[in-house]
This record gives structure tokens, C-alpha cells and sequence, in this order.
């Protein structure tokens, strides 16, 4: 099966027509399924597996197996903002995309740590994260996928959401990203044009 792309395009479209395989497994642990009570401490453990086959037309195809996440948080420890959740671990973090072009408008998923659900006034939240950069992919043999080229990726995330307004519901995001790593020059520039 061939890939349906559109004239001109540069990317693919979800219509039905991938040719690949890709599933996506899902656990979460709550060790408290009720409403928190007074002085209650819930805690929570998830853990994401991805199995995937690319579309080639013979049986020499490289599977991929995943951990797209595997964290745990809790709540419950801050009395004055009781709903408030801490986190830890490998996740997928504001993940806001175009699902039919499968393009990311934002996409801070990596390891890292965070608390967010903190209530400011009667509905408005507040979160806050740092996120690094991982290794999302490993080959059929269990081996990260590696290149010559590696970055390290530190965020500082912050957000208000759940802000009403007339159109409806605003969401606000701040991040603050350092990346350091390898040096990539331009190829075939003639001043090394430094391009990551």
C-alpha cells in the first residue's frame, strides 16, 4: 500500500491510508480511586508502551518497541491546594497537535519533573515543569537509535489554564528552553553558516 499524500504537500495525512502499524499500550495504578478526603495522599504510577511496524512491502521490516511513558505522581500533599499533583518521570507533557496532518503545534514531551492542578482563585490552574530531552526509540534488538549528531534539550515550563472567557477556554504557556550539544554547520557554505 502506498502512502496517500497530496500534490505539493510535505506532509503525510491521516486518512485511512498508512501503510504502518502502531499501537499504543496504556497502564495507570491509582492506589486511591475515591475523592480525596481530608488529610488523604493519593499516588499514581502510568506507564506507556508503543509497538510499531513501518509500511514496507516485505517481511524485512526493523520493529520499533517503546517506552513513550513510565512516571508516577502524587497529591494530596499540599493542604492548602489538596487537587495539586506532582510528578516525575518520562511523559507525554501539553501535547497539542493536528491529528489528521499528525503535526505538533506543541510538544514539550521528555523526562522531567513538575506540580500542576494548582488552583489560583475559584476555576484558573497553574503548572510548572522542567523537561529534558530522551531517547523515544529503540530498534528491534533494544538499541537507541543514535546519529552523529546529539543535542541535550532543558525546559522550563509554566502555564495557566482552564481561563474562561466568551470565545471560551484560554490556555497560556511560557517556555524557557537551552539547548546544548554538537555544533551542525550548513553544508557547502563557504563561512560554516552554524545552523543547530
Amino acid at each position: 500500500m502506498v502512502r496517500f499524500r497530496a500534490s505539493n504537500a510535505s506532509g503525510n495525512f491521516r486518512l485511512g491510508n498508512e501503510p504502518d502499524t502502531y499501537l499504543e499500550m496504556a497502564f495507570r495504578k491509582n492506589f486511591m480511586a475515591q475523592p480525596l478526603q481530608e488529610n488523604d495522599i493519593d499516588a499514581f504510577a502510568k506507564l506507556m508502551l508503543v509497538y510499531f511496524i513501518p509500511g514496507i512491502d516485505n517481511n524485512e521490516y526493523p520493529t520499533t518497541t517503546t517506552i513513550r511513558e513510565a512516571y508516577a505522581g502524587m497529591r494530596g500533599l499540599w493542604k492548602e491546594y489538596p487537587e495539586a499533583q506532582i510528578w516525575a518521570g518520562n511523559r507525554y507533557y501539553e501535547n497539542i497537535d493536528i491529528h489528521v496532518n499528525d503535526t505538533f503545534l506543541r510538544e514539550m514531551s521528555g523526562f522531567g519533573a513538575g506540580i500542576e492542578d494548582i488552583l489560583i482563585g475559584e476555576k484558573v490552574m497553574f503548572a510548572a515543569a522542567w523537561l529534558g530531552g530522551n531517547v523515544s526509540e529503540v530498534n528491534s534488538q533494544g538499541i537507541a537509535y543514535t546519529n552523529d549528531y546529539h543535542f541535550n534539550k532543558n525546559s522550563l515550563d509554566l502555564r495557566l489554564y482552564n481561563i474562561a472567557t466568551s470565545a471560551g477556554i484560554l490556555d497560556l504557556s511560557c517556555t524557557l528552553s537551552d539547548f546544548s550539544g554538537n555544533t551542525l554547520y550548513a553544508e557547502n557554505s563557504a563561512d560554516d553558516t552554524v545552523i543547530g
